[in-house]
């Protein structure tokens, strides 16, 4: 696959599942990684991805603001939301600011494949 895909989380050790289930299914040509979503617009302005997935609840700059300026800056790829906060709410909110889907934390590797086969992403 020739996916390029941005993990954006203040948990190392969840970075670290997102990118081990991604390895595992073979999805991706390239894993970035940023602990924030300051970081994670830093990582846009030199780089294109095709896929990030985020954490709502961040340091710096929460998921949904880091959602919010990804909408202003017209990002062309798809934003997926890793979480554990799945009330209906938030899922509507992510939704109303472009996130294309959601994953509940803890994160398993056949609702990730589900979720990216589910918005065209991976076939």
């Amino acid at each position: 696959m020739t996916i390029s895909i941005l993990i954006v989380d203040d948990s190392n050790f969840s970075r670290h599942m997102l990118k081990k289930a991604i390895q595992a299914s073979n999805i991706a040509s390239h894993v970035t990684e940023a602990c924030n979503g300051l970081k994670a617009l830093d990582a846009c302005d030199t780089q294109n991805f095709d896929v990030i997935f985020l954490d709502l609840t961040m340091p710096e700059m929460s998921g949904y603001d880091l959602l919010d300026a990804l909408k202003q800056r017209n990002f062309a790829g798809k934003s997926f939301v890793v979480s554990a906060d799945v009330q209906e709410k938030a899922v509507e909110r992510c939704r109303n600011l472009g996130a294309a889907g959601f994953i509940r934390k803890p994160l398993k590797e056949s609702d990730l494949i589900q979720t990216l086969q589910g918005c065209g992403v991976i076939s």
